[in-house]
């Protein structure tokens, strides 16, 4: 029978670390955690949390020869430790640059360098390094955690080809947005700068948001269960649709698109929504309520049993709610701009190359308008919940106060037909016409 094999995770007291360490803990693997503070946990575990900070050489030595000394070997090495410096690039300081990366990088390649000597003396080995999906997306004002992710990747992309004779793999995860601390544990830059304010905050709250309508962290230790359990474990593992996306759309859709895209995804942008008439109407709703707010707030609170701050926190809520359906329009615009450039591409190739055997490239345009249209009608749904919240936070207020709020979810029917139903028509045509093109071929 063969022995377990035994597993070193870094970061492994909260989050994604330490859903892996259970799960593989649970699924008979010798598991040892790390963190900079074990003393602090309070769960009972299954398996060893030990002390490791990833900036110390010697705290790295020491904790290798722990586990060696334990376990005798060292199978499987994840590195998970990381945090995130967050900010205008202009904000941050030369150190906090530097101690992001040495987190971030330099402890990957600490307890890499510390972890190889055993590895290559058993000739077999795994290395899974945690990555993100910002390493895609170059998200803004993350651009330092960013950069860490970016050269992490390039690190591991060499070291995989250093390491193929010595039997060793190394893989790299690249999940979205999962539930965690993680983004209660960000730090700023430390020369805040005002020109930056608007779009900052923005862009923060919208990582906070993601954050909490994310799922759990559970797939993505699925997903390192089965990297850990292949027999053949490939570079690269996007968990989650967003990372899928942005990978296609790297490498197809061209640089301005893109951009585009991640501005929109991220709202920063907030004036430039991607629907003309969605923009207008949420334009002019800020510009009402910042007019209306100070002159005929007083008054109408007066008259109204409701006090102004209760009225305050039904305007917050109904402007944060319309900026949701606008990010959510962003998307789906983003989404379908993608697909039809890569539709496009193919169909031009196979009208250039007509001796090729078409048939896998349409079968593979019909199942990518499936899922065209299966995210489509998701977006869809999000949106129509939304504007039922819109809907539903007018009516609770009390009806003086109802005309300082322009409710901009009362579309005429072309821009509910263009809104509600151009989008899966679209994916739905293109699915039968593939389809058709298939059966005819």
């Amino acid at each position: 029978m063969d022995e377990p094999r035994v597993v070193l995770i870094t970061g492994a007291s909260s989050g994604l670390g330490l859903s892996t360490a259970q799960l593989l803990a649970e699924r008979g693997f010798v598991v040892f955690g790390t963190s900079r503070n074990p003393s602090c946990n309070e769960m009972p575990l299954r398996w060893d949390l030990l002390q490791l900070d990833v900036s110390s050489d010697q705290s790295v030595r020491q904790c290798i020869d722990t586990i060696i000394t334990r376990a005798g070997r060292i199978d499987i090495l994840i590195n998970n430790a990381g945090y995130a410096l967050d900010g205008a690039l202009e904000e941050a300081t030369i150190d906090q640059v530097k101690a992001q990366f040495e987190v971030n990088f330099l402890g990957v390649v600490r307890v890499v360098n510390a972890t190889l000597p055993v590895m290559r003396r058993q000739r077999s080995g795994q290395i899974i390094n945690i990555s993100s999906e910002a390493a895609l997306a170059r998200i803004p004002f993350e651009g330092y955690y960013t950069a860490t992710k970016c050269a992490l990747e390039g690190y591991s992309e060499t070291l995989r080809n250093e390491l193929r004779l010595f039997g060793i793999s190394v893989s790299i995860i690249q999940p979205s947005f999962y539930q965690s601390n993680f983004w209660t544990n960000i730090q700023l830059g430390e020369h805040i700068i005002h020109d930056y304010e608007p779009r900052r905050t923005r862009i923060l709250n919208s990582f906070f948001a993601k954050s909490k309508e994310a799922h759990t962290p559970q797939p993505v230790a699925e997903c390192v269960y089965r990297v850990v359990t292949s027999k053949k474990p490939h570079l690269y593992y996007p968990v989650g649709i967003t990372p899928w996306w942005q990978w296609l759309a790297r490498r197809t859709a061209p640089q301005f698109l893109f951009d585009w895209g991640t501005r929109a995804n991220f709202q920063l942008e907030p004036n430039r929504g991607t629907d003309k008439s969605l923009s207008r109407r949420v334009t002019i709703n800020e510009r009402i309520l910042k007019q209306q707010r100070e002159l005929q707030i007083s008054a109408r609170v007066k008259r109204s049993a409701m006090s102004r701050e209760k009225l305050e926190v039904f305007l917050e809520i109904y402007r944060q709610n319309w900026e949701d359906v606008r990010h959510l329009e962003g998307e789906r615009l983003m989404f379908t701009t993608i697909y039809a450039v890569i539709v496009a591409g193919v169909l031009g190739f196979i009208a250039q190359a007509k001796e090729l055997n078409h048939v896998p490239l349409l079968a593979f345009l019909a199942i990518l308008s499936i899922l065209g249209l299966t995210m489509s009608l998701r977006l869809g749904s999000a949106i129509t919940s939304v504007e039922r919240k819109i809907k539903e936070t007018r009516k609770e207020m009390p009806e003086e106060l109802q005309s300082l709020v322009v409710f901009g979810g009362e579309y005429g029917w072309t821009t509910k037909i263009k809104l509600r139903f151009l989008f899966p028509a679209l994916y739905v045509s293109t699915f039968v016409l593939f389809v058709w093109m298939l059966v005819t071929s």
